[in-house]
């Protein structure tokens, strides 16, 4: 349980007005906060919180709520997360009502049970476990890059040699996500890839710029798809093929941030077509991650020059859309469908509604 009023020693001080058995609060008060969890109570908090960011904006508001006491008694940590969970402080951030909110009920809450239970059990809760399957697509692209790493069967990137020095860097940039973020990135990904494959192309691209919510708000992502088919390839193998495709990202990614300048950095990934456009099975992934902090006349020229030579991202061609991310989906419209005169005369007819 979690019992705020209790500071340091009170702890263990039965003769402490507010003493509670089995309980914490603000044990160093006047250091660090630390945060006491049992076995049941981390695994719930991680499998909720299951990024990083997640994770640590959880804890920061938690420090925050029990030192200040907007909390003042929890039954369980669950109650605690549920609180978390169904309250928006703006930018697409959870955390717990300011203390000035809660003058109305004494400047705290004391939260009883069956709050998280409600709350998993609520259609909106469902709707955002469905929503979030594609953010798995992400989660899985860390895993793929992490164990090539480890591994050590990387390979040059536009030319650079693999170094777990760099990859790790690109790799931190990815983990960073939020689940919500991992969410609109994997849709954005999963999409290139069906895009590319349903008009057969031999070259697709996606560019992404951060949304609300961004753990890193200076960072685009750009998703190129490139099919190992042309003739050229073929002819002189799929290490060159890598090479091009490589080289070809660094191009797309220079090109993404000379459009974007509010942004300081890309991360790119690139992948093979799929198996419907290139007729072979099996690819290969790359990760490319491009920071430039300063703009000057003769890089902007270099780029535009690119843009030209490469045909990349020329504006011309450009579609433009959007993917909007609500953590928690609306539910769908339910709309009926009424039939022509006959079937809804038959449907009166065996005294119920036409089919929706």
């Amino acid at each position: 349980m979690v019992n705020s009023h209790l500071k340091g020693p009170s702890h263990v001080d039965p003769t402490f007005p507010g003493y509670t058995p089995f309980a914490f609060g603000d044990v160093d008060p006047d250091g660090p906060f630390v945060h006491v969890f049992d076995e049941t109570a981390l695994n719930l908090v991680l499998r909720e919180m299951d990024t990083i960011t997640d994770f640590v904006r959880y804890l920061g508001a938690r420090q925050a709520a029990i030192r200040q006491q907007v909390i003042g008694h929890a039954v369980s940590e669950a109650e605690i997360l549920a609180v978390y969970l169904t309250t928006d402080i703006g930018d697409g951030e959870h955390g717990f009502p300011r203390p000035e909110q809660l003058e109305p009920f004494g400047g705290q809450i004391n939260l009883a049970g069956g709050m998280y239970r409600d709350f998993k059990a609520s259609p909106a809760a469902r709707r955002k476990a469905e929503a979030d399957r594609v953010s798995y697509a992400w989660d899985k692209l860390i895993r793929v890059f992490t164990v090539n790493v480890l591994a050590g069967t990387s390979v040059a990137v536009a030319g650079i040699e693999p170094d777990a020095r760099l990859s790790e860097r690109s790799l931190r940039v990815m983990a960073l996500e939020t689940r919500t973020s991992r969410r609109a990135l994997g849709e954005a990904f999963v999409g290139a890839l069906a895009n590319a494959e349903q008009r057969g192309l031999d070259r697709f691209a996606r560019v992404v710029v951060p949304g609300e919510g961004a753990a890193d708000p200076e960072c685009g992502h750009v998703f190129l798809v490139v099919a190992f088919r042309e003739p050229w390839m073929v002819a002189e193998g799929y290490d060159r093929y890598r090479q091009f495709r490589s080289g070809l990202l660094k191009a797309y990614c220079e090109v993404a941030l000379y459009d974007n300048r509010h942004l300081k950095r890309m991360l790119g990934v690139a992948v093979d077509a799929s198996e419907q456009v290139t007729g072979r099975k099996g690819g290969s992934e790359d990760l490319l991650l491009l920071e430039i902090d300063k703009w000057t006349p003769e890089h902007e020229s270099d780029v535009e020059r690119l843009r030209k030579q490469g045909g990349i991202l020329v504006p011309a061609r450009l579609r433009r859309g959007g993917i909007s991310v609500s953590e928690f989906p609306p539910a769908p419209s339910r709309q009926s469908y009424k039939g022509n005169r006959s079937q809804r005369r038959a449907s009166a007819a065996r005294g119920r509604k036409g089919p929706r």
